[in-house]
């Protein structure tokens, strides 16, 4: 009976971590489609504001400076969190390929249990 609590909870906690790396990748689905929005957002406001002033025959690159460098910002998380999304999936898959390269060992004995009948044929043919 304890063999079977002891499967259970490795089962249970194989799905708490399962699910922790699936709520994990979620999160940065999220996060990455947060930075990708925002960018659009940014590169619309840099458009409008740099047609406005070259019809105004005020341009200058100062005048968006502060629109430039904050998507050069977001490109720079998005690149990180990029790059930390590679590292994570390839800890994940070498995880797996361990896994599979282990071998699996069992703490069960095997039964050496021989049946009546197989004891009483081997008596039947000694006698005779």
């Amino acid at each position: 009976m304890e063999d079977v609590f002891l499967r259970v909870g490795k089962a249970f906690k194989h799905v708490v971590k399962s699910a922790d790396q699936v709520v994990q990748v979620g999160k940065a689905k999220f996060d990455a489609t947060k930075l990708y929005r925002e960018r659009m957002t940014l590169f619309e406001h840099l458009g409008e504001r740099t047609f406005h002033l070259i019809q105004a025959g005020k341009f200058s690159q100062d005048d968006v400076k502060q629109i430039i460098d904050r998507i050069e910002k977001i490109n720079e998380q998005i690149q990180a969190q990029a790059h930390s999304e590679d590292r994570e999936d390839e800890a994940r898959t070498q995880q797996a390929s361990e896994k599979k390269r282990r071998p699996k060992t069992s703490s069960k004995k095997k039964s050496t249990k021989v049946s009546s009948k197989t004891v009483s044929k081997r008596n039947t043919s000694k006698k005779s």
